[in-house]
């Protein structure tokens, strides 16, 4: 088992004022006020970093870092708790309302395709016709952590369907992808608002990440039989 992505983003509605200099200067070059809304370019930008696998991107109501393919879970950590430190010495943002962190568990298989298909069943279903008659299975979870919420997802996938689908922005490494394999995907998010502190998300981030992990190795376990 093992982590293949990890995404953390916060959302806020209140404009960072390190990021709002356009509109600053429009307002003071004008004489009217602004609404960076309605700015004829925006204020966002992204950053692909290939060596490290990363995807950044800054906004006005939204920034988010995500990482392909992590040499460990910590390295993940890091990486991601250091970027929001820096962007923060920049943007200043003040109150957020959302803080998210998304992550992406693998556990590679040798069989085929079909065969991880029919032990999903088998796991996790009942044989029932429904069941028995699909091609292809998996299941979603609404789970909560005291006032956190978790959009739980698994499932067996291959390789064409997770390149296509959930590795559209990050650098990654096509050859170090697997063919077959089960997966865990850990949304785990809460929406309220909070002041944003360094420590606040440095905490968020780790306990996301080791309840993630529990999670993910209990269903690859089931799936195994242990």
């Amino acid at each position: 088992m093992k982590l293949f992505k990890l995404i953390v983003a916060i959302n806020y509605t209140e404009i960072p004022s390190g990021l709002n200099y356009r509109t600053k200067l429009l307002t003071l070059l004008t004489g009217k006020e602004q609404n960076a809304g309605k700015l004829p370019f925006g204020e966002n930008f992204e950053l692909r970093v290939n060596g490290k696998k990363l995807f950044l991107n800054v906004g006005l109501d939204k920034t988010g870092f995500e990482i392909n393919q992590p040499e460990s879970e910590q390295v993940a950590i890091n990486e991601g708790i250091s970027f929001f430190k820096k962007v923060y010495n920049f943007a200043q943002w003040k109150t957020i309302d959302r803080i998210g962190v998304r992550s992406f568990w693998v556990d590679t298989y040798s069989i085929e395709f079909s065969k991880l298909i029919e032990l999903y069943k088998e796991k996790f279903f009942r044989e029932v016709p429904l069941i028995s008659r699909a091609p292809d299975v998996a299941f979603a979870l609404t789970l909560k952590d005291g006032n956190r919420k978790i959009n739980f997802n698994t499932g067996p996938m291959q390789k064409k369907q997770l390149v296509e689908v959930f590795l559209p922005q990050a650098p990654f490494e096509e050859k170090d992808v697997p063919e077959t394999f089960a997966f865990v995907d850990h949304d785990y998010y809460l929406l309220e608002k909070n002041e944003y502190k360094n420590a606040f998300l440095e905490k968020f981030v780790n306990n996301a990440v080791l309840l993630a992990k529990t999670k993910a190795s209990e269903t690859f376990k089931i799936l195994r039989g242990k």
